[in-house]
């Protein structure tokens, strides 16, 4: 059974520097996004590359996920991947996912992020389905809500930065 989940945040940061963070650094996604503990690229080659591995405990086998790029387009601010998780508990309740991300300039420095998530549930989930769609929903709502935090912070360290080199 598949079900898609669908977010919006508005961030108040230039659209490049979003992209920067999702897609130009997409295997240093453990700097924002506290679910992630660990992350690291599946290759050495700069991005757009093959993608990453996110580990989500400190355990040596523990839940992690390999979430390849299917599609980048830094003209239009988009970039997608799919999610397969790894060590997942028998209960774990999703096969798979794919997120498709879409940057929108608004403008006076504001950025629009639209999060799109298709999950493959396993099919003893799809009883819980709806419990689990507001579950999903509120967990991406939470990590969109990171994104923004970071990527705001992230002025002030620019600024930080250039009142102590002006000094």
């Amino acid at each position: 059974m598949m079900m898609q989940v669908q977010n919006m945040i508005v961030i108040n940061q230039k659209i490049d520097l979003i992209w920067k963070v999702l897609a130009q650094d997409f295997a240093h996604v453990h700097r924002w996004a506290s679910p992630v503990k660990h992350s690291y690229a599946l290759s050495d080659a700069q991005a757009p590359f093959e993608g990453r591995v996110c580990q989500f405990t400190q355990k040596e086998n523990g839940l992690a996920a390999i979430e390849k790029i299917t599609h980048m387009a830094p003209q239009a601010f988009e970039i997608s991947f799919s999610v397969e998780p790894v060590n997942a508990p028998i209960v774990f309740p999703l096969k798979n996912n794919s997120v498709a991300i879409k940057l929108t300039d608004l403008g006076k420095q504001k950025t629009q992020v639209d999060w799109c998530c298709d999950i493959n549930l396993k099919p003893a989930a799809k009883l819980f389905s709806p419990l689990l769609r507001m579950g999903m929903k509120a967990s991406f709502n939470a990590l969109l809500k990171e994104l923004k935090d970071y990527s705001e912070q992230q002025v002030e360290n620019v600024q930080v930065e250039q009142a102590l080199l002006i000094k």
